[in-house]
């Protein structure tokens, strides 16, 4: 009886292994089906899209330096964020408070906080224009041209969307003032698009007016 049950249980456990060992010979056959598959179809899928890649190769050279160069803009962003949230925002406060002070606009500056009797705002480390320069930056970056009229670029095209900023706070301020069932709408939606597109046209005016494009 005892050594029924024993090789009863072998028997039933080399039969165990020998399922498992099939089931693993069936994975280990699909995965190599599924790689093969996969691979013909890769090569069938570049050769569709390799003339058009050749063909338009600097023009995704160039989109790719854009995106690369945003991204590590983007991933090395909280590296110095601190720097910025302490620098950036009472500069552009005390800014937008010299020019509102210039209109006649009675306000006061402390720190990142700009204030007057009617309304206030504190300007963000994200209203400090950063992320539309990180555009502008990356898309003069991406360019092909000659290093200095880069730098040219830079050198002219950072500034002025600094100035930019300063009129979009000054406005806001007004429009928190006066319009304030507008403020969100003119803070989150127009403003932030406005930006985007007031650094896309300085790009387009900086490669237009002030390089000579390198081809590749």
């Amino acid at each position: 009886m005892g050594k029924s049950r024993a090789r009863r249980q072998r028997h039933g456990s080399s039969l165990g292994r020998g399922r498992e060992r099939r089931r693993w010979r069936g994975l280990a056959g699909l995965g190599r089906a599924t790689a093969t598959a996969a691979t013909r179809w890769g090569r069938h899928v570049w050769a569709l899209v390799r003339p058009g890649v050749v063909r338009n190769w600097a023009t995704l050279r160039v989109w790719g330096i854009f995106a690369a160069t945003v991204l590590g803009f983007l991933l090395t962003l909280p590296l110095y964020e601190s720097l910025f949230t302490r620098f950036l925002p009472p500069l552009f406060a005390g800014w937008a408070g010299v020019v509102l002070s210039a209109l006649g606009t009675g306000v006061q500056v402390s720190g990142s906080l700009v204030s007057s009797s009617r309304f206030s705002f504190e300007v963000a480390a994200a209203c400090s224009g950063i992320y539309p320069a990180i555009v502008f930056i990356s898309a003069v970056v991406a360019y092909p041209c000659r290093f200095g009229e880069k730098l040219v670029g830079i050198l002219l095209g950072v500034p002025a969307l600094a100035v930019v900023n300063v009129v979009r706070l000054v406005t806001l301020f007004y429009v928190g003032t006066y319009l304030p069932s507008l403020f969100e709408l003119g803070h989150l939606i127009f403003w932030q698009a406005l930006m985007i597109i007031v650094a896309v046209f300085l790009w387009l005016v900086w490669a237009q007016r002030f390089t000579h494009a390198v081809r590749h």
